[in-house]
């Protein structure tokens, strides 16, 4: 059950992003930040999960917060887990 705090790393979609990398600074980057053309993920160390995260829906609930603020919300959906969780960015496809 999701916890209405929370954010999961979801299913992976098939969207045709393409995987960039880690989100370089999270501490001085906010959701508004990213380009409009970049999608916002998860990467679960434990499992090596990737997912990518609605940045609308994130936007809606928690404003325009920093990702490093949001970072201990994210939550491995294949294996459960909460800690080490970090922000990865990609482009979306044209």
């Amino acid at each position: 059950m999701k916890h209405p705090r929370g954010i999961e790393i979801g299913r992976p979609r098939r969207d045709g992003i393409t995987y960039i990398g880690p989100v370089a600074d999270p501490i001085s980057t906010a959701i508004d930040d990213a380009q409009s053309f970049m999608a916002l993920g998860g990467m679960c160390p434990s499992c090596e999960r990737e997912a990518w995260i609605d940045r609308h829906e994130l936007r809606r609930k928690w404003g325009n917060a920093m990702l490093n603020s949001l970072q201990p919300r994210l939550r491995c959906l294949g294996c459960g887990n909460r800690q080490g969780n970090k922000w990865i960015t990609g482009q979306l496809p044209r």
